[in-house]
């Protein structure tokens, strides 16, 4: 089987680079406040989600995830499927899933939890059986892989 550029990669000089040079980069995460920068990223058929870190906290940060990836399997929580180096930090990669982050920290707006529009808001809006059907899922009570949430 030919090498995956994504899972068999140990070492790239620079992230956004390297992922224009094998795939195409169909949405970047810029001004997240942890210092990581993350892409959506088509290669071939299929889509990935990789974020890079090349500050030392945003670096540390992601070394824990992987710590909490090797611990820690459940249904609701995207694997980490690789990680390797690049220049003066730590690239991870997972599977890319459709969805809406409910909890958006960017460097021009911290969170927005509580404003109207935010997906937190809308979350918190929902008939109480469908959030009641989300943390089941957190929990482990999902009855036949079915969590009615689609």
């Amino acid at each position: 089987m030919p090498p995956h550029p994504l899972l068999d990669a140990e070492t790239v000089d620079a992230l956004e680079p390297y992922l224009e040079e094998i795939g195409t980069v169909f949405h970047a995460f810029r001004e997240q406040d942890s210092g990581c920068v993350s892409y959506g990223v088509a290669i071939g058929g299929e889509r990935w989600f990789v974020k890079g870190a090349t500050e030392s906290e945003a670096t540390t940060s992601l070394c824990r995830a992987v710590k909490v990836h090797a611990a820690v399997q459940h249904p609701a929580i995207v694997p980490l499927q690789h990680s390797f180096d690049i220049a003066g930090g730590l690239a991870l990669v997972y599977p890319w899933v459709d969805g809406t982050v409910l909890y958006h920290p960017t460097v021009s707006r911290h969170g927005g939890r509580t404003a109207p529009d935010s997906p937190m808001a809308q979350f918190r809006r929902l008939p109480v059986p469908v959030i009641l059907r989300a943390l089941d899922v957190l929990s482990g009570e999902v009855v036949d892989g079915e969590t009615g949430l689609g």
